[in-house]
C-alpha cells in the first residue's frame, strides 16, 4: 500500500496553506515530514506507520517534541494518549501497566498509532489527522514559538554529531557504565550522576552547560540506539543533531535539548528536571 501517496493528497495540500512543505530527503514511504521554517526554527509535522503492524502515528516537533495523543481530547478522537515517564523507575516499574493501559483500548502491545485495517480505513485516518494537524498541532507549534527559548551553539551539537562515539565512551570510562548494558540497577547511577553534573552548573552560562553535559547527550543517544535503532543525523537546516528512524515511538531524538531542558528547570523550580527520560517512552 501506497502510503505516502495518500499522505500527500490528504495532508500535504492542507499543509500548504499553512506555509508546510514535504521534505522530500527526510522521508519514505512510511514516514512523511512537511517542514515550515518560523524565524530561527524549523517546525516538523510527522506522519508516521508502525514499524511493527498497520497503524499510524502523528508527531509534531518544533521547539518541544508533541505527540497528538497528548493534544486532543480522548472522546473525540481515536489516537491514543500515552502515559508520560517522569522517573526512571516509574519506567521499570509501569512498563507493563502502560501496555495493558493501551491494550484496554483495542491497542495490541507493539500499536502505538490507530490501526487500519484497509486502504479506506487509512483514509479516513490520515482525514483525521488533518483536523488534528489544523485544530491542534500548527496552534501549539506557534504557541511554543512564541515563547523565548535559547538552544545549544551550532558548534556543540555539531562536536557531538561528529564525536558521539568517543563523547559516549568518556562517559562510560567515567561512570562504568556500558551503552547497550544498562538494567534497572543501574538506573539510579546513571541519572545520578547526570543529575550531578546538571546540578553543579546552576549557575553556568547555557554554553557552559551544554559542553559539560556532551558526552552524558551522546551516552544517552547511543543508548537510545542500542534499544531503538537509529542514526545520528545533523539538520543543516537548524544545526542540530538529533537520532531519527527508530523502532520506537519517538519520531526523533535530540538527547542534548532534553537534558538542557533539565537544566533549564533547575533555573525556575529548584529541582532537577527529568524530561529527558523520554527516551524510555516505549
Amino acid at each position: 500500500m501506497k502510503i505516502k501517496k495518500h499522505v500527500l493528497s490528504i495532508i500535504g495540500k492542507k499543509m500548504e496553506q499553512f506555509g508546510f512543505g514535504f521534505k522530500e530527503s527526510y522521508s519514505c514511504n512510511d514516514v512523511s515530514y512537511f517542514t515550515r521554517k518560523t524565524g530561527i526554527d524549523e517546525q516538523m509535522i510527522i506522519v508516521q506507520k508502525s514499524k511493527f503492524n498497520d497503524s499510524l502515528m502523528l508527531q509534531f516537533q518544533g521547539r518541544d517534541f508533541i505527540d497528538a495523543g497528548d493534544l486532543v481530547p480522548e472522546e473525540k478522537y481515536r489516537i491514543p494518549r500515552r502515559q508520560r515517564i517522569k522517573t526512571a523507575s516509574e519506567f521499570w516499574e509501569n512498563a507493563n501497566k502502560i501496555i495493558k493501559a493501551h491494550e484496554a483500548h483495542g491497542f495490541t502491545k507493539n500499536t502505538f498509532g490507530v490501526p487500519y485495517a484497509d486502504e479506506d480505513d487509512l483514509k479516513a485516518i490520515l482525514h483525521e489527522f488533518a483536523e488534528i494537524i489544523e485544530l491542534y498541532g500548527i496552534p501549539e507549534l506557534e504557541r511554543l514559538a512564541a515563547q523565548p527559548k535559547v538552544y545549544p551553539a551550532a558548534d556543540l551539537y555539531r562536536r557531538l554529531f561528529d564525536n558521539y562515539k568517543a563523547l559516549a565512551a568518556e562517559f562510560e570510562n567515567e561512570s562504568g557504565l556500558k551503552v547497550g548494558k544498562i538494567v534497572r540497577e543501574d538506573t539510579p547511577a546513571l541519572f545520578g550522576l547526570i543529575n550531578k553534573k546538571i546540578l553543579e552548573m546552576e549557575n553556568a552560562s547555557y554554553d557552559e552547560t551544554a559542553e559539560k553535559l556532551l558526552s552524558s547527550a551522546a551516552f544517552l543517544g547511543e543508548e537510545m540506539r542500542a534499544r531503538f535503532g537509529g542514526e545520528w543525523v545533523f539538520n543543516d537546516d537548524v544545526k542540530k543533531a538529533y537520532i531519527v528512524n527508530m523502532q520506537s515511538t519517538i519520531a526523533q531524538y535530540s538527547p542534548l535539548v532534553s537534558l538542557m531542558s533539565s537544566w533549564e528547570q533547575t533555573k525556575t523550580i529548584g529541582t532537577v528536571g527529568m524530561e529527558f527520560l523520554d527516551m524510555t517512552k516505549i
